[in-house]
């Protein structure tokens, strides 16, 4: 059986090749990695010693003009050239992607590369953290009733030197993703504050994100986003300073059910508590928080799981083009595009002091017209 020719995109000093996505598809023996692509010519070197059998090119239009690639990885952190790689697969060899999170700058583009993948018959797949066994196995407990009648998810960032707009765009984007995920249906409507130094912000505190992100601004971000069945979800990023380990442990959620409460922090390592009462604490239950313990998971070591998390999207991937089977426990092109919008409404929201909702009508970032 042939192998599956395989392409992957990067750019060192702007965005690299993101979170070891370059390495996704190292085990998998029916894929083999024909090209590289890296825009920065200085950091081909280093990928040459990676794949020493792979050609090397410092543009997405030559390699796919040299090869017929069916599946391609798109690695880089920075979305500011995103939309123009997927310009470039329309209509190619290409039937499968893995692309590193944001997947685009705006719901315009994300909206945009979507209809190229609709158009072009390409699966594609973003790396998003709902793809790790604490999430997968938070929803299974949420549809077998664990915590009841669900109610609220309340999600943060980091927290960190990023907090605000910044926090938002980089993690936020997880967020959005993951509540979609645990809640199993579309926001209906997205009421948002975002302040800088405790005031909301006015259009002179919009700037340039840092690796692309667009525009951002604020240093604090208040966020409630009603879904279709009722359940609130809210997001908060703030600045606090303490220790690294600290501002990892703020990154993640709560799901608030009837008869419980189910906390899942820092994916995709991995951090999860249950506590069989609706109260977050009182005399009856401060001391019955259960640790939720995954043991295949937690014997990976902590700096492999994000890899061990890039090659169940391989495998997500890789099964859906053999069987056409779609995994609910990763993000497809679909998720990342209304997490997308989930950021573009909480802009919208704040721009206009006012609840907005979805589907979005502009799909601009809200700040350019502002």
């Amino acid at each position: 059986m042939s192998k599956l020719k395989s392409a992957i995109i990067g750019h060192t000093g702007k965005g690299d090749f993101g979170h070891r996505l370059d390495s996704t598809f190292e085990k998998f023996s029916e894929v083999e990695t024909v090209a590289v692509v890296d825009f920065n010519p200085e950091g081909i070197e280093g990928q040459k010693r990676k794949f020493p059998e792979a050609k090397f090119y410092t543009n997405v239009e030559e390699m796919l003009y040299n090869h017929d690639v069916t599946i391609l990885t798109i690695c880089q952190r920075n979305p500011s050239t995103r939309i123009d790689i997927f310009k470039c697969c329309k209509d190619k060899s290409i039937k499968g992607i893995i692309c590193e999170k944001p997947l685009a700058v705006t719901t315009k583009e994300a909206s945009e590369i979507l209809e190229i993948c609709d158009q072009s018959n390409i699966s594609l797949v973003v790396a998003h953290r709902r793809a790790n066994p604490y999430e997968s196995y938070a929803k299974e407990l949420i549809k077998k009733g664990k915590i009841g009648d669900l109610i609220t998810i309340k999600s943060r960032g980091k927290c960190d030197h990023r907090s605000g707009g910044e926090d938002l765009a980089v993690l936020g984007i997880h967020m959005m993703d993951s509540m979609r995920y645990m809640v199993g249906c579309e926001v209906k409507s997205v009421n948002a504050k975002i302040l800088k130094k405790k005031r909301e912000i006015v259009p002179s505190d919009v700037h340039d994100g840092n690796e692309g992100i667009g525009l951002v601004a604020g240093d604090t971000v208040f966020a409630n986003y009603l879904f279709e069945n009722g359940v609130m979800g809210m997001f908060e990023s703030y600045p606090i300073k303490t220790t690294v380990e600290k501002h990892s442990s703020f990154f993640g959620f709560e799901v608030y059910g009837s008869t419980g409460i189910l906390c899942v922090r820092n994916s995709p390592l991995g951090e999860m508590s249950y506590l069989n009462d609706c109260v977050w604490s009182s005399e009856s239950t401060k001391n019955n928080w259960q640790k939720i313990e995954i043991q295949s998971w937690d014997d990976i070591a902590s700096e492999e799981r994000t890899h061990a998390s890039n090659e169940i999207l391989a495998d997500a991937l890789l099964t859906k083009l053999r069987t056409g089977h779609v995994n609910e426990n990763v993000s497809w092109g679909y998720d990342a595009l209304k997490a997308t919008e989930m950021i573009g409404a909480t802009l919208k929201s704040a721009v206009t002091n006012s609840e907005v909702e979805l589907p979005l009508v502009d799909l601009d970032n809200p700040y350019l017209h502002w």
